[in-house]
């Protein structure tokens, strides 16, 4: 059977990999080879959910730094990941993360399009909080294309 989330220890391991990234005090190459280290670990023990976290915070690091399309690469492995082990959740999630690539390259259409998938499966497993991130996502979209009555309307109306 196949775990669905990462376990809490390779969680804590690439939190503090990033965390340590984030604070200045490991340089990106390494940073980038610790994850490296913690990829090749999880795939050694088939853990898949794992190598989706891996996947997951690279994405999340490559849109810190202004690489869009590498960062859309990585969650869209990482969405492929968790669609595969039945993480609706975290696929959705990825949805997000990549939306908002996509808002910040300026393809709205394209955003909005997955912003409103992630919505769909949020409101599918009953999880209000990233319901409202979506929503939120969705309003800055329509307010990015200067569409202040659209970006209420789906505030009000989800």
């Amino acid at each position: 059977m196949l775990e669905r989330e990462s376990s809490a220890e390779f969680q804590a391991k690439c939190v503090n990999v990033v965390k340590q990234w984030e604070a200045g005090r490991m340089p990106y190459v390494e940073t980038r080879e610790a994850l490296g280290a913690l990829m090749q670990d999880a795939i050694n023990r088939g853990h898949i959910a794992d190598q989706g976290r891996v996947e997951q915070v690279i994405g999340y690091m490559e849109v810190a730094r202004g690489n869009l399309n590498i960062s859309i690469n990585h969650f869209e492995r990482a969405r492929a990941i968790y669609n595969q082990v039945g993480n609706s959740i975290r696929a959705a999630i990825c949805d997000m993360n990549i939306g908002e690539s996509y808002r910040n390259k300026g393809d709205f259409k394209r955003a909005l399009a997955l912003y409103g998938k992630a919505y769909e499966a949020f409101k599918n497993a009953g999880d209000i909080e990233n319901q409202a991130f979506a929503i939120s996502n969705r309003g800055q979209a329509w307010l990015s294309m200067g569409r202040v009555d659209t970006a209420h309307d789906d505030l009000m109306t989800g």
